[in-house]
């Protein structure tokens, strides 16, 4: 099921885990990437890494984009704000401290599932950093 007959079931369904302030997914809604069940939906509190960094932190979402799976709100490609979303990873093995400076969006996202008009963040897409490194999802932040 798609987004749009998701909307359209989920107009004549109610009591289920996920919801907007306006949307409310029905419980049969498959919320994973189509065709792969071990790509995920990432949401607030993944688990992300850089690979070039020396420990692992968790992607922050400081807005919501009014999307939610089992009631944590669901990331965008745009959710890649050094210092906002993405915080440090630490040591780097390139220049020292961590102070990314990163893409502007991450890639290897869900081009036809928009959340607030974007492509949805996926447990395989990655994000790069001008220093050298790559962030990946270790978590997608859903357990």
């Amino acid at each position: 099921m798609d987004i749009k007959n998701a909307m359209q079931s989920a107009k004549t369904e109610s009591n289920t885990g996920m919801t907007t302030s306006n949307f409310t997914f029905p419980k049969n809604f498959d919320f994973n990437a189509k065709n792969n069940s071990a790509v995920k939906y990432v949401v607030q509190g993944a688990k992300i890494k850089c690979n070039k960094g020396e420990k692992a932190t968790k992607l922050h979402l400081p807005k919501n984009h009014g999307f939610y799976a089992n009631e944590k709100p669901v990331s965008n490609d745009h959710d890649c704000i050094a210092n906002s979303n993405i915080i440090p990873f630490g040591d780097c093995q390139i220049v020292g401290k961590c102070n990314p400076f990163l893409a502007p969006k991450w890639e290897n996202v869900k081009e036809d599932t928009r959340i607030k008009g974007r492509p949805a963040l996926l447990s395989c897409s990655t994000l790069g950093c001008a220093v050298g490194g790559v962030i990946t999802i270790v978590e997608d932040g859903q357990q």
